[in-house]
């Protein structure tokens, strides 16, 4: 069953609409939606509405449309240092390389509240680092350099926004969006205020983490998933089981489940592992976490490839082992 919600299951308003009898939206009796309480609050009471059933993918996964990526990576979440090589992996393996047509990443527009739960190495920014995993992702595996964006640089974010914009507009029935959201979304809710409307409805974003739904990165000043729910009715949102359970592992298992890729006969896999390496939190010193394997924002690339929302790190190796695709898609 795939999970997707419009903004016809939520409903905001007062004690008639998200809030029951006797509950106010905040305890200061404010009743601004954007207030970051208000919308836990309202992201809480929908979320059996995300599992309503809606859009099916294909058993194989998509045939048709483009796939746009947003990411965080920036700060904190380094678990992004792996999940965006392995993904853009995943598809060039698939062969739907070609349908990517939009990369934005270092997209938490907030890297000063997290000032306290991590920390950069000596000498080198998680921001920077990031960008040369990009770099190097779009090198080995072939992605359109003009299509990707860092939002670390002031220059690129308008850029980022106006291609985004320009690929919602593109489109149809015939050649859907599907937006890989995997950090904040406030670049992705001002992409969609500048779109046409009418396009809207064949866009569809997909999810896996309620972290990045709202908690990651909420505040009153950038939108989250109830803002775009709420202001974009026909978008559609597909929420996909958590994928840490399958791509995530705590400890010396986790290492010793892809230490198969260092002597993979494969360059781009043995390079995957190092990127997984770099992601690691235990290297970023974020919260006491320990060493782990973190990729799990790849399970979305696994979902839209084969409609599986179940991907773990032996799937992986299957796939990572399998002969190489054919030529790049669209």
């Amino acid at each position: 069953m795939k999970h997707v919600v419009t903004i016809g299951l939520i409903v905001l308003g007062g004690a008639s609409g998200v809030f029951g009898a006797g509950e106010t939206e905040h305890s200061s009796g404010n009743t601004d939606v954007r207030t970051p309480a208000v919308r836990r609050a309202i992201y809480a009471r929908h979320a059996a509405g995300f599992s309503q059933p809606g859009i099916d993918l294909p058993a194989g996964g998509i045939t048709k449309g483009r796939i746009a990526i947003d990411s965080d990576g920036n700060v904190f979440a380094s678990d992004d240092l792996g999940a965006i090589p392995f993904g853009v992996g995943i598809l060039w393996k698939k062969n739907l390389l070609g349908k990517v047509v939009h990369v934005g990443f270092n997209n938490n527009p907030n890297p000063d509240r997290w000032a306290n739960a991590a920390k950069d190495q000596p000498g080198l920014k998680q921001d920077e680092e990031f960008a040369a995993i990009i770099a190097g992702t779009v090198d080995r595996f072939g992605l359109k350099p003009e299509s990707v964006f860092n939002y670390a640089n002031a220059a690129d974010v308008s850029k980022a926004t106006q291609n985004l914009v320009k690929e919602i507009n593109a489109s149809s029935a015939d050649d859907p969006l599907y937006i890989v959201e995997a950090g904040a979304m406030k670049h992705l809710y001002d992409a969609l205020a500048a779109s046409d409307a009418s396009r809207r409805p064949f866009v569809t974003v997909v999810s896996h983490s309620g972290w990045n739904d709202i908690e990651c990165h909420d505040s009153a000043q950038n939108e989250n998933i109830v803002d775009i729910l709420r202001d974009f009715p026909n978008v559609k949102f597909d929420h996909i089981a958590d994928q840490n359970r399958g791509l995530r592992a705590r400890g010396a298992a986790g290492w010793d489940a892809i230490a198969w890729m260092k002597d993979s006969a494969d360059p781009r896999v043995r390079w995957l592992h190092t990127c997984a390496q770099k992601g690691d939190p235990n290297r970023w010193g974020f919260l006491n976490l320990g060493t782990e394997v973190d990729i799990s924002d790849a399970g979305m690339y696994y979902y839209l490839s084969t409609g599986r929302e179940d991907a773990d790190l032996d799937d992986l190796k299957e796939l990572f082992s399998a002969a190489e695709p054919g030529p790049a898609g669209r």
